[in-house]
């Protein structure tokens, strides 16, 4: 979802007044209305389109969005109520570091959902941090888990023995 342009001399541009498409006439040119969208809508269109390339389209948080997804009923859905959230909070006004946006989304699921339905969200959003960038248990999240039990120790402990002795030898 991208905002439509009307570059000078285009030939929508010149039509634009019997179209009834209103346009910032100062660069990008941007569409703010039109006989068929406000520029309300316009601007909720422009949100989600931010929110899609920020949490889908950069991978940084599918897998997040997917359980949002299940957990509204649709995707479209999901991604509305985020935006609402994002918009309420002022969060589009600005560019958004990709800490405060886990942080921010961890706001979001503590505000649909209390006690244990938070949980898998939580671990969800945990997981995809994790996979954005590397973790350091002293810069990290409140939501990240980082207390192991001992068969979860015991499990890391039999893994990193295991690819020890696998790549012995092989010179790494």
């Amino acid at each position: 979802i991208e905002p439509v342009k009307l570059l000078p001399g285009s030939p929508l541009c010149c039509e634009a007044r019997e179209r009834g498409i209103r346009f910032d006439p100062n660069p990008p040119y941007t569409v703010l209305a039109t006989t068929s969208l406000s520029f309300v809508e316009l601007e909720k269109l422009r949100g989600l389109s931010r929110l899609i390339e920020m949490l889908y389209n950069s991978g940084t948080c599918r897998r997040f969005l997917d359980d949002l997804a299940e957990r509204f009923g649709s995707f479209s859905l999901a991604l509305e109520k985020l935006a609402d959230f994002w918009s309420r909070r002022g969060l589009f006004r600005f560019p958004i570091q990709q800490r405060d946006i886990f942080l921010r989304l961890r706001e979001f699921v503590e505000e649909q959902w209390s006690g244990k339905e938070t949980l898998p969200a939580l671990e969800l959003l945990a997981w995809e941090l994790a996979h954005c960038e590397r973790p350091v248990a002293e810069r990290m999240v409140d939501f990240f888990d980082t207390v192991l039990s001992k068969a979860e120790k015991a499990a890391i402990q039999d893994r990193i023995r295991q690819e020890t002795a696998q790549a012995k030898g092989t010179g790494i």
